[in-house]
């Protein structure tokens, strides 16, 4: 059996919220949902959302799967519905389905793989910055 995904490369959110949870929490209340998110967060694909076991058809070896919290604000359940929408906006862009009129071109966020089809294709894409003061 094979990682469906690759994203398990560093710290995640969960793990940062999880060591910090005494200064985060510090700072001030959170609201109902605030709270509820936080929380799936850290508790999203751990033996307290519960588990279920997958057994390969070919070799018969199982391995436990723990379920995940299915917030709409959690990166670890987003993951597959981020990818879903950079593959469709990346192929918007290279079938110039998606046309920005000119009086609309603001600054967007775009991930690197859409920003490098862009510099290459010379479309009119603007690439947020940081700049400091021109004073």
């Amino acid at each position: 059996m094979e990682t469906a995904n690759s994203r398990n490369c560093g710290a995640e959110l969960s793990d940062i919220l999880g060591s910090q949870k005494g200064n985060f929490l510090g700072r001030g209340r959170l609201c109902a949902d605030q709270a509820k998110a936080y929380n799936d967060i850290l508790d999203c694909r751990t033996a307290k959302m519960g588990s279920h076991t997958l057994t390969c058809d070919t070799c018969g070896k199982s391995r436990v799967s723990y379920n995940s919290c299915r917030n709409r604000h959690c990166p670890k359940c987003q993951y597959v519905r981020q990818l879903l929408w950079v593959e469709k906006l990346f192929h918007a862009l290279r079938s110039d389905q998606l046309r920005i009129p000119e009086k609309q071109k603001g600054m967007y966020a775009a991930p690197e793989l859409v920003k490098k089809e862009a510099y290459s294709k010379s479309w009119h894409v603007y690439i947020k910055k940081t700049f400091k003061g021109t004073h």
